[in-house]
């Protein structure tokens, strides 16, 4: 019940007694002056005569108008108005002063009623009739019996049971703290057990006591969407045991957008997440072993490289890519070795040598590949120098060039498996190196006035012809004559041709006007 402000506030109203200022008397006929005058014996006690009027005034104003101003409270039902009150005798008409004393009373069981209104207008903002009826009932009636004592004029039992009321709603203040922190609790507990309606319940309970509360509002807010977040949550477990990861991760996201604290949806999350980089940790793994088995090292080193993404530091998925790079090694090895060793077969040096290399850059302690490098570029060396010979004969004519052609010629007949190339290019060899020491006929001419000088042989001096017999290989004769322009002829002597005329002779006249 709500205390009623406007039977409160009806209030008697203090009077305080008037003044009659009028001051006039009833008094005898003027008289002539004589002198001397004497005066009339109220103008001697005029002062007196004042004041008695005014107790006079005051007198009537309490005797007629007080008992008009102050009117009895009206009828009320028996049972409304307190034992107490009803057995008291009726009072003799107050004097000014205890009207004062009562004024004074009456503002204090105001006082404590304005208190009582300011707190019941808290506890009603609380929604107070959800969680105590009873407790404020009760202190509402509290409150009601204090009006019946002030309207009868009784201000102190007033005030007695204003107190009482009073102290009623601080109780109902303090308890609404524990009511509204049991009721966050029971709805984040009914919340976290899968109740919707009880957590809808208790945090309707609490935004009612406190409408402006965030975690009341959040958590009424998590209630009312509880029901489907369930829903969500049961799709997405089955969807998980059917292994429909992705779908079931929807479903969950889904429930998790409706209640973002949801502690069940996230660890569901989770946990679907966990399955989807296992499946795709062991898809790849898979593929990547299959890769291995048929030799698709790239795509094997692919494969385990996206294992490695979808699980960091996964020490499987580093041992098998370890062991991809491993077998991708040895299989090139094996590759460059069996190539190498087929361009040995064809006596094809340097490019065998180029295999050796490249196998020794994957494993440089590998000895059958430094033993073949060494091989192979020792004849790649030897096939190298044979055919610089061989393409010029000419050059053994030099001392030198003969000499290491001798030498290789060894070097060639002490192999002890030649190849077809190896002895062909031997056979060639020592023909060539016979032949640079047989002579061939060469016929020189000139006009018996030119001094000839043949490089390598020597001054011939003049002649007209001459015939000298040379090695193999390439000359240079030079004819000088004074007064003309000297003369370079440059001819070579191959083994097995035909005598040949060389002509030397100077017949360019330097002219001696220059």
């Amino acid at each position: 019940m709500t205390v009623d402000k406007r039977e409160t506030m009806n209030k008697p109203m203090d009077t305080q007694p008037g003044h009659d200022q009028s001051g006039q008397t009833d008094g005898a006929p003027r008289q002539a002056a004589r002198t001397p005058v004497a005066l009339p014996w109220w103008q001697d006690r005029r002062n007196q005569l004042v004041m008695l009027a005014a107790l006079l005034a005051i007198a009537m104003a309490v005797i007629f108008w007080l008992p008009k101003a102050v009117q009895p409270p009206p009828p009320q039902d028996p049972a409304d108005v307190p034992a107490a009150a009803a057995a008291a005798p009726s009072k003799p008409i107050e004097s000014p002063w205890s009207d004062a004393q009562l004024a004074k009373e009456r503002r204090r069981a105001q006082d404590i009623l304005a208190q009582i209104l300011k707190k019941q207008e808290s506890l009603e903002a609380m929604s107070v009739t959800l969680w105590a009826p009873a407790a404020y009932q009760q202190a509402m009636t509290a409150a009601a019996d204090g009006d019946a004592y002030y309207r009868q004029r009784q201000f102190e039992q007033a005030q007695s049971n204003y107190q009482s009321s009073l102290a009623q709603f601080d109780q109902l203040l303090l308890e609404s703290e524990q009511v509204f922190s049991g009721a966050i609790g029971a709805g984040g507990q009914a919340i976290d057990q899968g109740q919707p309606e009880e957590a809808v319940t208790q945090f309707t309970l609490a935004a009612a006591i406190k409408p402006g509360d965030d975690t009341a509002q959040q958590g009424l807010a998590r209630a009312r969407v509880l029901g489907q977040v369930l829903e969500l949550l049961e799709q997405g477990r089955q969807l998980q045991d059917r292994q429909q990861y992705e779908q079931a991760q929807q479903a969950i996201e889904q429930a998790l957008a409706l209640d973002a604290a949801s502690a069940p949806a996230r660890a569901a999350l989770s946990a679907i997440k966990q399955a989807i980089k296992d499946r795709d940790f062991a898809r790849a793994m898979s593929e990547g072993y299959a890769a291995l088995q048929s030799q698709r090292f790239a795509a094997a080193k692919k494969s385990f490289q996206q294992a490695l993404k979808v699980r960091p530091g996964a020490s499987e998925a580093a041992n098998a890519l370890t062991q991809t790079q491993n077998q991708h090694t040895q299989t090139q090895i094996q590759s460059y070795l069996s190539r190498a060793a087929g361009l040995e077969s064809r006596e094809q040096w340097r490019e065998a040598g180029d295999n050796y290399s490249q196998a020794l850059k994957l494993d440089k302690n590998l000895v059958a590949a430094r033993i073949g490098q060494i091989r192979s570029e020792a004849r790649a060396k030897l096939d190298q120098s044979a055919e610089a010979i061989l393409a010029d004969p000419l050059r053994l004519a030099d001392p030198a060039v003969y000499q290491r052609g001798r030498s290789l010629f060894a070097d060639m007949q002490a192999i002890a498996d030649p190849g077809q190339r190896l002895r062909r290019q031997t056979d060639r060899l020592a023909v060539a190196l016979e032949q640079a020491q047989q002579p061939i006929a060469v016929r020189l001419q000139s006009d018996n006035l030119t001094q000839v000088t043949l490089y390598r042989v020597g001054n011939l001096g003049n002649f007209v012809n001459r015939e000298l017999s040379l090695k193999p290989g390439r000359y240079t004769a030079v004819g000088i004559r004074e007064g003309y322009r000297d003369v370079r002829r440059e001819f070579s002597v191959a083994p097995g041709s035909a005598i040949e005329t060389i002509v030397i002779q100077c017949v360019e006249k330097i002219s001696l006007d220059g």
